[in-house]
Formats: C-alpha cells, structure tokens, sequence
C-alpha cells in the first residue's frame, strides 16, 4: 500500500484540516474563538478530490501533518501572533498512517506532551521543538521504533529533574536526534544518556548544544555531524573525536576548551565544517593549519577559530584548504601578512581576521572572485593598497575596515576615476590616508544600504560617519539639495559626522534644507565664519557640534561675530558671499562621497 507525502505549508495548511477536522481542535491565540471550518469549503474540498484520479493508488490516509510556526511568519499584517494553541487530541490516534508531524515554533502553554504520540507506529518524523511543551517526556516515545527525526529543541518547560532518556533505545531507526539546549547538569541521568545515546547505531546527525557535560562519550561511529555547542568540556578537546571517521561537521563554539588542539585532529579527513570559536585554544597557529590541512582531501567548506588565544603568523599551508568557503580568524594575536597562499582559495566567500596584529596585504587577495563578505578591521596595516589588490573582488558585497585610532602608515594609490569590479551594499571604514582628493570611482557604488565612512550615492543612506579622516577643502555648497541619483542626493540624510579632518572654509547655507538631519557632527576642522541660524540648523544647538573649529562664531556657541550686521551667512538664508561658490567648486562632489578609508580592502 502507498501513502503520499506531500508537503502542506503551515500558513495554508488551515484550509487542509478541513478535511480532518474531526482528528483534532485547535484555537489560535488571537482570542478565545474557537476556529470552525466552514461547511461549503470543506465540501468543495471533498468534491474537488473525487474529481481527480490518482494512478499511484493513494489511499487518501492523512501521512503528513504540519504545524510549524515559523518565526518570520508568525505575525500578521496587524502584528498578532498566529501560533497554534490549545492541547492535542487523542483523536489524532484515528491517523495510523501519520509518518509527519511538526508542531514546532508554537505555543502550548506549558502543556504535557502526551503518551499516546508513542503510539502513532507509523511516525518517521516528530518535531516539536519550541512548541512550549511541559512536564516530564513520555518514555512511550520509545515506541517509535520506525522513527528517523526527532527535534526536541528548545522545549524549555521539560521537568528534566524527573526525565530520564532511556526510551531513546527503542529508537532504533534514528538518524537525527537534536536535543539543543537542554540543561542535563539538572538530571541525575546525564551519564546514562549518553549511555543510551551511544546504542543508537544508525544516529549520523546529534545536537547536543547547552548540555553543561563535563564528560563526554563518543561512540557513535557513523556520526556524519555532531554539534556540542555551549557545553563546559573544561579541557582539551577529546582525543576520542579523531575516531569519527565519518564526521563532516563538527562544532564545539562555546564548550570552554582548553589547550592546544591535538594532532588527531586532522584524521578527520572527510570533516567540511569546524567550529572551535569562543574557547581558550592555545598555540601557534601555523601548527593548528598544518594539522587541519589534511583537510585538503575533503570538501571542507567551513573553518571558524574566532576568539580564542592562538598567536603567530598565518602560514602559506593555509591555502592547501581550497575548498574553504567560509574562514573566521578574529581576536587572536596573529601577526605579519595575509599569506600568499590565500590566493588558492577561489572558493572563499567570506573571511574575517579582525581584531589581530596583521600588517601586510598581498596583492594575492586580489583573487578571490567570490569573496562576498571582508572584515579585516582592528588590525595594524601597513604599505600601499593599489587596484591590484581589488581588480577581482566582482562579488564583493560587505567590506569592514574600520579602526580605532589613525593609521598614518597605510596608504591608498588607486585612480581617482577608476571603475571597480564590485558594488557593495555595506563599507564600514575610517582613520585611513586616502589623501586631500576622494576617489571619484566610488560614485558607481549604488547598491549601498548601510555606510560608516562612505559616500553617499546610494538613496538608501540615512547615517553618513566621515569622522577622523584626511578630507579637506570645503564642505560642498549645493549640499542640501535635492539632486539626480547621479550626482548623490542627501536629501533623507539623518546623521552626517564629518568631525576631525580638515575641512575648511564656511558651512553651506544649503545644509538648512537637510529637513531630516538630527544628529550633526562637524567639531575639530577649519571651519570659520558664522554658523548658519536657518531652518534645521535652529534644532541643532548642542555647541559640541561646532567645538574645536577656531574661526567659527554666532549661535550656539558663546563666541559672538565680529560685524555681525554684514555677516557673510545671515540668518535670513542669503549667501551673500560672492566668491563662496568658486571656494567650494575646489573639492566639489569630495565630502558627499566619503569614507575615510576607501573601499579597498
């Protein structure tokens, strides 16, 4: 006999209980109503499938029954939460041919989940995961012998003082197991789990994240990924490990490892995905990468080491892994360059080696075609960056190099008018020498949603952070006007910092028309004259806007202007400066664009 499988999507899958609503009653909790399906649907449903003919010899039977509320879509267009609510009713037992079912990312209050799911002999898939379940869990799970899934995840209200997990013997069919953030520090079976855990001979797939286990037994040996996230391991990483020769992924973020990684590691030649972040892992580096390059045989695709406490230089055996999609190095103590080797990887996507001592970028980076994400902020660079280093970053979307403080020994030598292979949506730089003249290439970069120094020709920016550049010249005078796309608009500006460079001559009256600027930063430049008193300019009357600028004068601060009568910038919005305009022309379009540090790397 053959039973269908078809996937019914949560939000429309309403409609189908229609059709069985005599197998449960469920109530949303957008209120106390109890939800009733109405009779000429559900009879148009019935007439609907008679029409059809089915050569695969369906039954009809209900196999699948899904649930889940996803997150993303649990609100309305009115922001009420659509999550299902209520109990599960024995009724449901009517289904014998049920293999699917998912009530995951609902609410049931606390609601104990009952023994008779333990009787549904035909369920391959059960996922209650965030569902708000309660008490203890039901051993008659156990019963499932035909069951391949199970994602217990995040069921917080389970009395785990009172659950014991021998049932997962029974289970005898499982492949996926995720029992994610569960505290087992609270039960006095945690030992007889893993106990149990390691009978289950077909499991490839464990979550075992938020344990608290201070003991750990592997013994699963067809585990393919093992996930031990948040755990207090308290040591080195287990030897015991390298005998999965099967894994793939394998991550232990979180698990207060201690200690250098043993050599065992890189028997793990089938592993694709490592995640050893956020520990105490100790060592030089070039150790760590020449363990892990046995990973070259593989399809390794992700290599995360972030914050830990490994120092020395990164070595050339780095670009032996040329599957590397995904590379995470940040807060260590790395010195020196960006290896040559890094050129081989032209699969990389995305790397991060921020918050290191790094000096030095070869022009090697410059392969990386796929490279779509780089954060190399909070490092030490040094040297010249030239197109060289950029010509093929095509994919570039996101480039992070910002720092702290100024780096006066890292310089730019790129063509004001060159054309780059990339338009990213996301620049965060700053404290870089790009020099008095801004390139102008940075006009193509249209696509931009978000900016730290950065200029200013995407209409999506509303935050625009120049501060602590080497800009100089005049702010613009046509400014606050509403332009073409072209020529950069700021007319939905809301916060412009262009403080600490060395920006000189007077503060364009066109900036009055900024209607939606409220946070202005313009302290510590060459600005003179007086500060303009029109429009906008009357909210903006914090004096440490201004501070810092020796020849500016006149409302907030408390320096009057000398022959105020014939001032230069008058509170009536008259520029009656005559040679103001061929002042600014110097720089024009410079400061509209910005980022103190040029999308280079």
């Amino acid at each position: 006999m053959k039973h269908s499988s078809t996937f019914i999507p949560g939000k429309c899958f309403f409609i189908f209980l229609c059709g069985i609503l005599f197998l449960t009653k469920l109530s949303f909790c957008i209120g106390d109503l109890d939800v009733a399906c109405i009779d000429a649907e559900r009879k148009a449903l019935v007439k609907f499938k008679e029409g059809l003919t089915d050569p695969s010899g369906r039954t009809g039977h209900v196999v699948e029954l899904n649930l889940h509320c996803p997150y993303s879509e649990s609100l309305d267009g009115d922001g009420t939460m659509q999550t299902l609510s209520g109990k599960i009713d024995p009724s449901l037992l009517v289904s014998k041919y049920l293999n699917h079912l998912d009530l995951s990312m609902n609410d049931f209050g606390g609601s104990r989940i009952l023994s008779f799911i333990g009787s549904l002999q035909s369920l391959r898939y059960l996922n209650l995961s965030g569902a708000s379940f309660g008490g203890t869990i039901p051993p008659s799970l156990g019963n499932l012998s035909r069951l391949i899934y199970l994602d217990l995840n995040k069921v917080y209200q389970f009395e785990l003082t009172k659950s014991s997990l021998y049932w997962l013997s029974g289970l005898s069919s499982l492949k996926y197991l995720h029992l994610g953030g569960w505290d087992m520090s609270m039960s006095a079976t945690t030992k007889s789990s893993l106990y149990w855990l390691s009978g289950l001979s077909s499991l490839k797939y464990l979550h075992l994240g938020g344990w608290d286990m201070s003991i750990l037994v592997v013994q699963i040996k067809r585990l393919v990924y093992l996930d031990l996230n948040s755990n207090n391991l308290y040591g080195p990483l287990p030897d015991k490990i390298a005998s999965l020769a099967s894994l793939e992924n394998l991550d232990f973020s979180l698990s207060s490892i201690e200690g250098q990684l043993s050599k065992k590691l890189g028997k793990l030649c089938n592993l694709q995905s490592l995640k050893l972040s956020q520990n105490k892992i100790t060592g030089e580096i070039t150790n760590v990468f020449d363990t892990l390059s046995t990973f070259s045989r593989s399809n390794s695709e992700t290599l995360n080491l972030g914050y830990n406490e490994l120092t020395g230089n990164l070595p050339n055996s780095l670009g032996y892994l040329k599957s590397l999609r995904y590379l995470q190095m940040p807060y260590h103590l790395f010195q020196g360059s960006l290896p040559g080797s890094n050129g081989n990887l032209s699969a990389l996507e995305q790397i991060s080696s921020s918050n290191n001592k790094l000096t030095g970028i070869l022009k090697s980076l410059g392969h990386l075609s796929k490279l779509t994400v780089l954060d190399i902020s909070e490092n030490m660079w040094e040297g010249v960056i030239t197109e060289t280093h950029l010509a093929n970053l095509s994919s570039l979307k996101e480039l992070t190099m910002d720092k702290a403080s100024p780096n006066i020994s890292f310089v730019f030598d790129i063509s004001s008018d060159w054309i780059p292979p990339f338009k990213v949506t996301y620049l965060l730089s700053k404290s870089s020498r790009v020099g008095a003249r801004f390139p102008t290439w940075l006009k193509n970069q249209s696509d931009l949603s978000y900016v730290g120094p950065l200029p200013l020709w995407s209409s999506n920016v509303t935050e625009l952070y120049l501060r602590d550049n080497q800009f100089s010249g005049p702010i613009p005078p046509n400014m606050g006007e509403v332009k073409s796309h072209q020529d950069g608009d700021f007319e939905w500006i809301e916060t412009l910092d262009i403080s600490m460079n060395h920006i000189s001559s007077t503060i364009p009256l066109s900036m009055s028309s900024l209607t939606f600027l409220n946070h202005l930063n313009l302290s510590y430049n060459n600005l003179s004259e007086k500060i303009p008193t029109a429009n906008q300019f009357l909210t903006l009357d914090d004096p440490s806007i201004y501070q810092g600028n020796a020849g500016i004068c006149g409302r907030p601060l408390s320096t009057d202007c000398p022959d105020s009568d014939q001032s230069k910038l008058g509170g009536d919005g008259e520029d009656t400066d005559g040679d103001g305009g061929d002042k600014f022309k110097k720089l024009g379009f410079i400061i509209s664009i910005v980022i103190g540090f040029f999308v280079g790397l």
